[in-house]
């Protein structure tokens, strides 16, 4: 596992994952959100993003959190894993309200400064809509990728022991 790439919908667990892959791995974390916005939820622009995300896949060794849809490809043509969270979407929403209250009027390590956690009925529809359009496409991901050591949890339980499991290897 030296290049993984971890997706599903907002709240289920990616960066939290991604920081538990780095710890036991070695490997650099990058977050998407930090090469996609700017100070105050200003988009980059994509030539910038892709600019900075060819940069990142050329390295030996990554982790890679986040979605963006049309990366997909290219983050699977140098990727080894692909790991899937695929939580309930009550779950995802759960910890999408616990993120925004825990860090209300506050940045997050995963977002560029001047990100502030927002809360907007626009991000919470696109929340209860994104699965079932996303999730077709990160199977279709691997299933074109066959090269990918493929990993799709449906449970918080089953995160929990792939963590566990990523403890004891190291």
């Amino acid at each position: 596992m030296q290049r993984v790439m971890i997706v599903g919908t907002s709240g289920v667990g990616k960066t939290t994952l991604a920081g538990h892959v780095a710890a036991a791995t070695g490997l650099d974390v990058t977050h998407l959100d930090m090469l996609a916005w700017e100070a105050g939820w200003k988009r980059r622009a994509l030539a910038d993003f892709e600019r900075d995300l060819d940069k990142v896949l050329a390295g030996d060794a990554w982790v890679v959190d986040g979605n963006y849809i049309a990366s997909l490809p290219q983050r699977a043509g140098m990727a080894d894993t692909l790991i899937l969270i695929d939580l309930p979407l009550w779950l995802c929403l759960v910890r999408v309200f616990r993120r925004w209250w825990a860090n209300r009027g506050r940045g997050r390590h995963d977002l560029p400064q001047g990100c502030i956690e927002p809360l907007p009925w626009t991000f919470l529809k696109w929340v209860m809509s994104a699965p079932p359009r996303h999730q077709q496409v990160w199977l279709a991901v691997a299933e074109e990728n066959p090269q990918l050591r493929f990993f799709h949890f449906k449970t918080a339980r089953q995160v929990d022991a792939f963590v566990r499991e990523l403890d004891v290897r190291s």
